[in-house]
């Protein structure tokens, strides 16, 4: 039965052609800023430096973070705008940035500070 079904299918789409498949427009997601502020977190490693921990997925590191106090289909619901996430996620979301951002800032700072004077070609100091 299932492989009349195929066959019929295909069958059907022969009669057909391609020109029905391309009609539809794609729909537009609207930007959630939930999922935006997941990607600033987790940003995709496809190359990994060699003797670092592998990355681990985008949503291993959302279960690390909220410690396994949530599931996997809410944060998807979350991310697509279908739910609004409850505060206390959100709060531990803005706390995580806060300390990425903290984190930034003290590396551009103390890369910053390591920058040796600039010289003129005789090595004098403006």
């Amino acid at each position: 039965m299932r492989r009349n079904l195929i066959t019929e299918a295909r069958i059907e789409c022969e009669e057909h052609g391609t020109k029905n498949l391309g009609l539809r427009s794609p729909v537009p997601r609207v930007p959630v800023p939930y999922e935006q502020a997941l990607r600033v977190l987790f940003p995709w490693q496809n190359t990994p430096q060699p003797g670092a921990n592998p990355y681990p997925g985008f949503f291993a590191g959302v279960l690390a973070l909220y410690r396994g106090q949530v599931r996997y289909e809410s944060i998807a619901h979350w991310r697509y705008g279908r739910r609004q996430p409850p505060d206390w996620i959100l709060d531990i979301t803005i706390t995580a940035l806060e300390r990425q951002a903290a984190e930034h800032a003290t590396a551009a700072r103390l890369l910053r500070e390591s920058k040796k004077p600039a010289q003129t070609r005789t090595g004098l100091k403006k």
